[in-house]
């Protein structure tokens, strides 16, 4: 069933570039968030959360529809990225796999506007939170084998 009306409504800051959401900063270390990436995230959120009071959350298929400035020699693609994860964070939408048939407009406004119509469906699994660190380690061979050493002596006979 495709709603006449978007279901939910966000006007939001123009986000970073998808480029420019990352940083790597050596080869030995992770890549981590950029700082221009992390404000925005912060700024965006609170507002899209003081927009989204009352709305329903998007469980399953939806159909996002994107207005940016058009004065941007930015491709289109990459407004795409940030908002839709803003979305997801924000729980506008429960997972941001379930856009289906994105549209873009260019138009002349100074922030962007993000309209999101539910399309129903069967409702998506929560989506895994990952740490940006990794999985913990598992410790090493030598390791456990000292401290199997250790609990055997410590062990009453």
């Amino acid at each position: 069933m495709v709603a006449e009306q978007p279901t939910i409504i966000l006007t939001l800051p123009v986000p970073p570039s998808a480029n420019r959401l990352w940083r790597h900063y050596s080869r030995r270390r992770k890549p981590t968030l950029s700082p221009e990436y992390k404000a925005w995230l912060i700024e965006a959120s609170w507002l899209a959360k003081m927009q989204l009071i009352g709305a329903p959350e998007i469980k399953g298929k939806f159909r996002p529809h994107i207005q940016y400035p058009e004065n941007n020699r930015r491709d289109e693609d990459n407004w795409v990225k940030p908002l839709l994860d803003l979305c997801q964070r924000v729980r506008a939408v429960r997972n941001d796999k379930g856009s289906r048939g994105l549209t873009m407009e260019p138009v002349k406004r100074t922030d962007c506007l993000i309209a999101l119509y539910d399309l129903g469906g069967e409702p998506y699994p929560e989506p895994v939170k990952r740490s940006l660190r990794g999985p913990p380690k598992r410790p090493s061979v030598s390791r456990a084998m000292k401290w199997a050493e250790i609990q055997s002596k410590l062990r009453p006979r």
